[in-house]
This record gives C-alpha cells, sequence and structure tokens, in this order.
C-alpha cells in the first residue's frame, strides 16, 4: 500500500507535508519548525529527487513506521530508516537542508537560498540569530568593496599599525 505520492488517490496520505513535518521535527529535535520551510524544503527534495534520492518513498516507509509505534518511541521511527546508503544519505540531505538551509550534491555545498539561511535551525541550536540579517544591506553585501558614500565621514581609517595603510 503505497501512503504517499505526487498524485493523490485512494491509498495517498492526504497532507505528505504533516508527514514531513513530523519527520522533520523528529529527526531535527525541533517541535517550532516553519511550515513556510516544512513546504520549501519538501519541495526542494521532491525537485531534486534524482540527485539526493527519493524523498516520497522515505516518508512512505516513515509514515508506515509511525502507525506502528507507540508516539514517544522515535527511535523505533528514525533508525530502520537508515538501513542502507541511499536513505541514510537523504537522512543527511534533510538534516543538512533544516540544519544549513543548504544541500551538498557531488561534494559540494548548494545554498538554497535566503530564507532557508534565515530560518535554519543551527541559529536555534547555538542560540544566535542568523548572520547577515539584520540591519540594511542584501545578502552577500559583506562581498563587495564599500562604496566611497558606505565610508564614515572621518576620512581615512586611523590603525595603530603604521604597516596597515
Amino acid at each position: 500500500m503505497k501512503l504517499l505520492g505526487n498524485a493523490p488517490g485512494p491509498d495517498a496520505i492526504p497532507d505528505a507535508e504533516k508527514v514531513f513535518a513530523d519527520f522533520a521535527r523528529e529527526l531535527t529535535g525541533f517541535d517550532d519548525i516553519d511550515s513556510e520551510i516544512v513546504s520549501l524544503n519538501l519541495a526542494l527534495l521532491r525537485r531534486n529527487k534524482g540527485l539526493i534520492g527519493d524523498i516520497d518513498a522515505l516518508l512512505d516507509r516513515y509514515a508506515r513506521l509511525a502507525g506502528q509505534t507507540a508516539s514517544d518511541d522515535t527511535d523505533a521511527r528514525i533508525l530502520p530508516l537508515k538501513v542502507d546508503e541511499t536513505s541514510l544519505g537523504l537522512i543527511k540531505q534533510v538534516l543538512y537542508l533544516f540544519y544549513a538551509g543548504a544541500l551538498r550534491v557531488d561534494g559540494h555545498w548548494r545554498r538554497c537560498g535566503w530564507r532557508r539561511h534565515e530560518t535554519a535551525l543551527v541559529w536555534k541550536a547555538l542560540r544566535t540569530h542568523p548572520p547577515m540579517t539584520r540591519g540594511g544591506g542584501e545578502f552577500g553585501d559583506w562581498a563587495k568593496h564599500p562604496q566611497a558614500e558606505d565610508l564614515p565621514e572621518t576620512g581615512k581609517a586611523k590603525h595603530r599599525d603604521p604597516a596597515i595603510a
């Protein structure tokens, strides 16, 4: 019996996002994950099935385990999913996406947008705000050389070390 899928059917769970949200909460240990991020992350994982694995198949297995285990037995739902390298790799991708706002593809990090950076769970885990999310400017503006109008009115910066101009 197929529990999840892209096309609705008589055996499909009506809300795959709810199953994904439950899975993400159990996997990350955070109960208050933004529902918009859950939707965005599920859509991203589905679009990249060929690169990182079939999230719907993993969620199908998770939903089956959830139906067979006590609600407080997270290990009984998560540990059996780690049976092969493909599933384990996909679980890691879900963790990367929620904690870092990025995916690891072919040995390289791929950032997945500003909203995911801003809501990445790493900031909540570290009890800090995400860098470059406060004040003026835009994402990545730190990498650009400052313009004259951005410099303080006092002129050249004064350095204590004469070797620094």
